[in-house]
């Protein structure tokens, strides 16, 4: 998971560099009048990375903790039934955790580029939404991949891909607002900000779905799954429908107190086992 995430920094690096490399190229055909704030040098998009990367990188290493900890704990997922599901009560405590620190973040960068002023508390603020929207959707994409239930890919693209512009142009509306005093003084920088904050979240939902799920394959999942499946056959043949489900289910001393189910998922004598009881007399398996 660590590489996980190190890609996904590298990622918002290189989306942030290379547009604004080619915003830069844009600006000095000369086709409009360029506002103080696009860049006018090369350099310019080599130095609005680092800040770029401030709000996502502290939303992506907040959320990954959180959830490490909460599945550490056995309190991130709900369970419905044998299965695990997804609370959506986490993706939200996820964003308003990483609002705040991806806020507090960008202050002390902040800091080290002027001192503080009022301004910049005030400046601040709006882009915090990246940090939320990029925490929120990193749990959520890790979520659906342990899970097996991502979404379509048009979804996990577009979702975040339209989120994360949106905040971004909040964000950067909001900023020269406060320092201009109108907004439309800086639009060419507001256009560049959106499509930058909508390329990065593209760039982040393309990598992370499909990293989690390579990453969360298991190879033997496939005979866990054959071998539950074997078991439930052979229930509802020696018990019947209805009383075979709460037999599978329900915990059972020859297993230590786990269901028979449980038994057969975690390994291949927990399985025979369970097969043994089975074929052994009715009052052993019922």
């Amino acid at each position: 998971m660590g590489d996980l995430k190190l890609v996904c920094l590298f990622a918002v690096a290189v989306s942030v560099t290379v547009v604004g490399v080619a915003a830069y190229g844009l600006g000095q055909l000369g086709l409009w009048g360029l506002s103080p704030v696009f860049p006018q040098t090369i350099f310019q998009p080599f130095v609005d990375t680092a800040a770029t990367l401030v709000p996502y990188a502290t939303a992506i290493m907040i959320a990954d903790l959180m959830r490490r900890h909460a599945i550490k704990n056995e309190t991130w997922f709900g369970s419905l039934g044998p299965g695990r599901i997804a609370n959506g009560a986490n993706y939200v405590r996820v964003a308003l955790v990483c609002g705040v620190a991806g806020y507090i973040a960008l202050l002390i960068f902040g800091l080290t580029q002027q001192g503080p002023t009022a301004d910049a508390f005030k400046m601040e603020a709006p882009s915090a939404l990246l940090a939320m929207v990029t925490g929120g959707f990193y749990v959520y994409h890790l979520d659906n991949a342990e899970l097996g239930r991502r979404p379509s890919r048009l979804w996990e693209l577009g979702s975040q891909t339209i989120l994360t512009g949106l905040c971004g142009f909040i964000a950067d509306c909001a900023t020269w607002q406060i320092i201009f005093g109108a907004a439309s003084a800086a639009i060419d920088r507001i256009i560049l900000g959106t499509v930058i904050n909508a390329t990065v979240g593209f760039a982040l939902a393309w990598y992370i779905p499909e990293a989690a799920a390579a990453t969360l394959y298991d190879p033997l999942a496939d005979a866990r799954d054959e071998r539950v499946s074997a078991l439930e056959t052979a229930a509802r043949a020696r018990l019947g429908n209805a009383d075979a489900v709460i037999w599978l289910d329900k915990p059972h001393p020859a297993f230590g107190n786990r269901s028979p189910r449980i038994a057969a998922t975690t390994d291949v004598d927990g399985f025979e086992r369970a097969i043994g009881l089975l074929e052994g007399p009715r009052a052993l398996s019922a």
